[in-house]
């Protein structure tokens, strides 16, 4: 990833490493910070960026969200633009607040807002899916794996969750449930992949580079 070409991808990977890395070290951070904070404010504004429900989980649930925010966030962001790719971002993160505080799910990660950068990502390689050699190796095979684990293995594995908690009810209810904020990420994904499709195409072919 290019700090000069995705500026925001790595200032959202540090905002992820810097809210969750500290947990390590003094695990009583949870009570202030994340989906455990006693104030409302603090937790809609750390929760993104705090990752797992116990040291143990930590590290996996932050190594997977910032390799999908690596992959995907720095290409919609070259495509998109700076500017554009925030918006994307503000979106996703208010669709989080606002089922947050509604619906009063707490979660933790990054996933709030990472998949909002899926739509685009498809739209982009499915308007050139040509080879670029990047550090998942080729893209036109990477790109189809990323988006294969974000819609499928990712939200899959997630229903698993409710059942584990003691959940009775069927996997439909369950599979919401456990992927609410990867759906409302998503739909507000598929409206900016939408508005700013002609710009995604253009960025695939080389036309509209930022």
């Amino acid at each position: 990833m290019s700090p000069r070409r995705s500026p925001l991808t790595v200032a959202l990977a540090w905002g992820c490493l810097l809210a969750s890395l500290p947990l390590l070290l003094v695990p009583s951070l949870r009570e202030v910070l994340g989906n455990e904070a006693p104030l409302p404010l603090v937790r809609l504004l750390t929760s993104p960026f705090v990752h797992g429900f116990s040291t143990t989980s930590l590290l996996p649930h932050l190594a997977g969200n910032l390799v999908l925010l690596w992959y995907a966030g720095s290409r919609v962001e070259r495509a998109l633009g700076t500017g554009r790719f925030a918006l994307l971002t503000v979106g996703a993160l208010g669709a989080y607040g606002a089922i947050q505080t509604i619906w009063a799910l707490d979660v933790n990660g990054a996933s709030v807002f990472v998949w909002a950068y899926a739509p685009a990502l498809a739209v982009e390689h499915r308007s050139d899916p040509r080879t670029e050699h990047g550090p998942f190796g080729d893209d036109a095979t990477a790109t189809p794996i990323v988006l294969t684990v974000m819609w499928v293995v990712v939200p899959l594995a997630m229903t698993t969750v409710p059942y584990a908690f003691g959940w009775s009810g069927g996997f439909v209810p369950a599979f919401l449930l456990a992927n609410t904020f990867h759906l409302s990420a998503t739909a507000v994904g598929i409206g900016g992949a939408w508005i700013w499709r002609s710009r995604l195409r253009a960025a695939a072919v080389g036309e509209d580079r930022p």
